[in-house]
């Protein structure tokens, strides 16, 4: 069967996936990144990570929200 896209589900949902995948290790990295250099960044620049992986983790949730609806 295939989705409103003309694409079959089954690639849709394995892009979506690989997006999630894709967006966790950059949420990962920079939390290490800022683990090891926090004392070397202003206070800005960690506000912008932090804001940065908040936005990271919403989309990996609205991604893992959109699989479900492709299920249905």
């Amino acid at each position: 069967m295939t989705h409103k896209n003309d694409r079959p589900r089954a690639n849709r949902e394995e892009e979506i996936r690989k997006i999630i995948e894709d967006t966790e290790e950059n949420l990962n990295r920079t939390t290490e990144f800022a683990k090891e250099h926090g004392q070397a960044l202003n206070e800005e620049e960690m506000k912008q990570i932090e804001e940065k992986n908040e936005h990271r983790k919403e989309t990996m949730e609205n991604l893992r929200q959109a699989i479900d609806e492709e299920s249905e």
